[in-house]
């Protein structure tokens, strides 16, 4: 059990969903998201209080303030559509923090599962489209492995490895193209956290996940930060190479 995300945090990711807003005139079905642990030491779990309003779903407290689980929240309290997240975690995050990767986790797999028009939540939108698209390419799951890995949300490296390979490319000079930056992306990040696994090898869903991806942000604790620094592009820089090299698409990156 955990006291984070405090009750305290209320906070909503408003600066780069209302831009995105703004500008396209509608809400954003999916965000690609880079979650650090200094998000649970400096901030009380801010980012991670985030997540869970972005996807509909809040924390709950018992009288000690300790956080128990997760509840949904009503689209009509929510009054927006529920909105979809991929969450590119730090390996530090993953090896201290994991019972807040099966928190987040298990809010994904709760919301997947609502009774709730599929247009008004995007989680359940995409993990459906996910198994209508493996059925058609004739997957070997059975269901209840293909209803897991439908809501596969929170990547990393794999156990004992550390970070995305993006920087060690860029100092070495060992790239051309913004291809070779999101096949490496993808190559070290493609290894699924949550309730049930640590570390499942998933490059399939990995890929998949980001094509509906409108916004990547990452929440920084503080704005003392060099945003071309080798972590930086190393996370937030290769959610971007995925998008632009995999879907041919520029998401709108966002530093908050």
């Amino acid at each position: 059990m955990s006291i984070t995300p405090t009750s305290g945090q209320k906070a909503i990711f408003r600066g780069g969903l209302n831009k995105y807003i703004k500008e396209e005139n509608k809400y954003s079905e999916k965000i690609g998201l880079v979650l650090w642990s200094l998000d649970a030491y400096k901030a009380d779990g801010e980012q991670l209080a985030q997540i869970l309003h972005l996807i509909g779903a809040r924390p709950v407290w018992n009288e000690r303030g300790i956080v128990t689980g997760v509840e949904p929240v009503p689209l009509q309290e929510l009054n927006r559509q529920s909105i979809d997240v991929t969450i590119r975690t730090s390996e530090i995050f993953r090896d201290i923090l994991p019972n807040l990767i099966e928190l987040i986790d298990s809010a994904v797999v709760m919301i997947a599962n609502l009774k709730e028009d599929a247009a008004k939540n995007s989680i359940l939108k995409n993990a459906n489209e996910y198994k209508e698209n493996a059925k058609k390419n004739e997957s070997k799951l059975n269901d209840e492995a293909l209803n897991r890995a439908a809501t596969f949300r929170i990547f990393a490296a794999k156990p004992g490895a550390y970070g995305n390979g993006i920087k060690l490319m860029i100092v070495a000079s060992t790239w051309k193209t913004i291809k070779d930056l999101g096949e490496i992306f993808i190559e070290h990040g493609g290894f699924a956290y949550g309730q049930d696994m640590f570390g499942q090898e998933t490059h399939g869903e990995f890929v998949h996940n980001p094509k509906t991806i409108t916004i990547v942000f990452h929440k920084t604790e503080t704005d003392k930060i060099d945003p071309l620094s080798c972590c930086y592009n190393d996370f937030q820089g290769g959610d971007d190479s995925c998008c632009q090299s995999t879907f041919k698409f520029n998401a709108k990156s966002t530093l908050g």
